[in-house]
């Protein structure tokens, strides 16, 4: 006598599993849609925050008064202690350090002037006039996937004159 299994009990075998892994698998696609919309909005967080914190410290760093080159609402340019230009704007969705890139997937850039008395500056003196901003603020919209990131920080550069 012969010991194995039959066909049909292979195939019903095959069948079965293939519908408990589809079973399982349905269960677990919410899992993963969720780790996905956190992956991609992790990401979009990881490289706005990177950016922003290297702006922010670099703004600080601005030479003196007369060292602000260009401040629109969407570039600034300066020159810090090292005496090296340093111009940040938006190309498309990368945001660009000069020239190179800073963070992609980028959907807005905003900076904003402040005076001494908190006044917001449409269009702050700039190099050769000595700058009257005193704070500049810094906002930044990126996305990566379907998930879309806004944050904003404020920075004073530190080697302006006191009034």
């Amino acid at each position: 006598m012969k010991e194995g299994f039959t066909l049909v009990e292979v195939v019903l075998a095959i069948t079965l599993v293939a519908l408990m892994a589809t079973v399982g698998a349905y269960a677990f696609s919410p899992v993963l849609d969720t780790w996905l919309i956190g992956s991609s909005r992790g990401q979009a967080a990881n490289s706005t925050s990177y950016a922003l914190n290297r702006m922010m410290n670099e703004i600080a760093q601005l030479k003196d008064a007369q060292s602000v080159l260009t401040a629109t609402a969407n570039q600034f340019e300066f020159i810090d202690v090292d005496d090296n230009t340093i111009d940040y704007s938006l190309s498309g969705t990368n945001l660009m350090r000069n020239g190179n890139i800073l963070a992609r997937g980028v959907q807005a850039l905003a900076f904003s002037y402040w005076d001494v008395n908190h006044q917001s500056l449409a269009g702050p003196a700039v190099s050769p006039s000595a700058t009257d901003l005193w704070r500049v603020s810094i906002g930044l919209t990126s996305q990566a996937g379907e998930q879309e990131v806004q944050m904003e920080t404020q920075v004073r550069p530190r080697n302006l004159p006191r009034p």
